[in-house]
């Protein structure tokens, strides 16, 4: 599987998420200190933005006494850009995020992508000085193009191993589909949730148009070092892949991606 190269790739997001153990002495997230990570990092991702989320708090003294309602905003995420917006990192309360989203570039590959989370990672312990790590999360998101053909409708379960369509008597065309599976990896015994819906197609576009979502906690890994924690995402992620082209898609599917090689 590694050694397969596809032509058209159907991926178009992926990214990876660590929760964090705060240490001790931490009282309140230090958006400050999340500020300075942030500056510190301007030269890979000079866009910056601050996103808050709005609390209201009621206090009441007693019987007789006004309700006194309260307004409080407080930064939730700063998120950071590269110049052409094909890269994020957010960083919240004991966690951050690392997004790469395809552009015009080539796509690079799952270690490219480690590397640059892991640095990022880095970074995060060095200033925040987080106790542990709680759990990763591997996240990423499909499109598949299906084209229409002057053979008839498309049959789903020709393209989907585990979708099957309902018959045109009596239910009529498909018009919309959304559906969600939830595993248990093997290797792990860590969830793996899978989402797939038909989405609106460009108005020129004829073709079906497809998201795919694939979802994986990945909480029993070993943190311990960089290498450890590198492994670890591989193996998960090997596993969606593997997910994907044996038992999700058929071959007729696969080959709509134009793969390539041994």
């Amino acid at each position: 599987m590694g050694k397969v190269k596809l032509g058209k790739p159907p991926i178009v997001e992926r990214w990876v998420s660590f929760d964090f153990e705060p240490n001790a002495s931490k009282t309140a997230w230090d958006g400050k200190l999340a500020n300075e990570l942030a500056d510190s990092l301007s030269s890979e991702f000079p866009a910056k933005d601050h996103i808050w989320a709005q609390q209201f708090r009621v206090t009441h003294a007693g019987p007789g006494t006004p309700v006194q309602p309260e307004f409080l905003n407080r930064l939730d995420c700063i998120r950071c850009a590269n110049s052409t917006s094909t890269e994020l990192f957010q960083i919240r309360d004991d966690q951050i995020a690392y997004n790469r989203l395809r552009g015009s570039e080539d796509w690079p590959g799952f270690n490219s992508f480690l590397d640059r989370a892991l640095h990022l990672l880095a970074k995060y312990r060095q200033m925040f000085q987080p106790a542990r790590i709680l759990a990763a999360v591997l996240h990423e998101v499909d499109i598949v193009e299906i084209p229409f053909t002057p053979d008839g409708p498309i049959q789903l379960d020709e393209f989907f191993s585990l979708i099957k369509d309902l018959p045109e008597k009596p239910f009529g065309l498909i018009q919309g589909l959304a559906s969600q599976y939830v595993t248990i990896a093997p290797h792990d015994r860590e969830p793996l949730t899978i989402s797939l819906q038909l989405i609106p197609s460009e108005p020129e576009a004829k073709s079906l148009r497809f998201q795919v979502e694939w979802d994986k906690k990945c909480a029993s890994l070993d943190f311990s070092t960089e290498e450890s924690i590198r492994s670890g995402l591989n193996t998960n992620h090997e596993f969606m892949l593997n997910c994907f082209e044996q038992a999700f898609v058929t071959t007729k599917c696969w080959d709509l991606f134009e793969p390539s090689g041994a």
